[in-house]
């Protein structure tokens, strides 16, 4: 059985409103996708205005698309903290309002959103100020455009290995109706 550590509700992720002029020198555009195909996530990171990297991640094709939203965060994170970076100033930036809801509110306890709280507390302690921003999907912000249509391919990709395999408990729960109808 897997020990939950529940974060102290005093620690939360911190969001912001807008992003058009902002001091954070790394941007990070987040976005997951899902279709018949399978389930990828994208990330597009920014350093002055300049396209740093890219990262492309496949989970297994029972997970959610929000579980592909939520894995490119947590992905963007730990590439950010690994990374070298001199300006420790990180805003992310996801199309998942669904997403920053949860992150905020300590009532919900899913397994990536926890990776991401536990996350944001240990780069914070090393001196890093991380922030997110919801942004409208396929409204021209180029990251946004850029994240998602990497995470497009990423679905399909087949060389990509897979690197989350936690289905949702209602993929679970389908599965278990389909079986007993059949009988």
């Amino acid at each position: 059985m897997e020990v939950k550590i529940w974060i102290h509700p005093v620690k939360h992720v911190k969001l912001i409103e807008g992003h058009e002029k902002n001091s954070h020198c790394i941007h990070a555009s987040t976005d997951g996708s899902k279709n018949d195909s399978g389930v990828g996530s994208r990330i597009a990171i920014f350093s002055d205005n300049n396209l740093r990297a890219t990262l492309k991640y496949r989970l297994n094709g029972r997970c959610s698309n929000n579980q592909a939203k939520q894995m490119a965060i947590i992905k963007a994170l730990e590439y950010m903290q690994y990374s070298k970076a001199d300006e420790k100033t990180v805003l992310v930036y996801t199309d998942s309002r669904i997403t920053l809801q949860m992150l905020q509110n300590h009532k919900k306890y899913k397994h990536i959103i926890e990776q991401i709280r536990t996350k944001v507390i240990e780069m914070e302690e090393q001196e890093w100020l991380l922030e997110f921003s919801w942004i409208k999907a396929h409204a021209g912000h180029n990251g946004n455009e850029l994240s998602d249509q990497l995470a497009k391919e990423a679905v399909s990709s087949k060389t990509i290995e897979e690197c989350y395999t936690r289905i949702p408990k209602s993929a679970v729960w389908s599965d278990l109706n389909e079986q007993s109808v059949k009988q």
